[in-house]
């Protein structure tokens, strides 16, 4: 049996065609993936970027509420300090009416009993 050629060389040129596609369709499929992957990177990084920066604002603000709370409770003990200090005078003053009144009373009571 006759083989023939043009037919063969037809079929092996086609058969390079179809290599020289699948080999473009992978070069593009390849790109593809390369281009999701750098946009998947960039993404990813924006997100980081955008978690650190909003780590360091809640923490600037944690910050501002310690010093906030200090400063609160500063003020809190400021503030016990002085009621403590106002019912100290008033049970000193309080004393000392007590002492007026009784040494009032004792005079008084000298005073009827000397007979004026």
């Amino acid at each position: 049996s006759g083989v023939n050629i043009p037919v063969l060389e037809e079929a092996s040129l086609q058969v390079e065609g179809d290599e020289g596609d699948v080999e473009k369709q992978q070069r593009q499929v390849m790109e593809e993936l390369r281009e999701r992957l750098s946009a998947a990177e960039a993404a990813a990084v924006a997100k980081s970027e955008k978690a650190l920066r909003d780590a360091e604002k809640y923490t600037a603000q944690a910050a501002q509420m310690q010093a906030k709370f200090s400063q609160q409770q500063n003020t809190i003990q400021d503030l016990r300090a002085k009621l403590a200090q106002a019912e100290e005078d008033r049970r000193e003053k309080h004393g000392e009416l007590q002492r007026l009144e009784q040494q009032l009373l004792e005079e008084l009571a000298d005073l009827k009993a000397k007979g004026v």
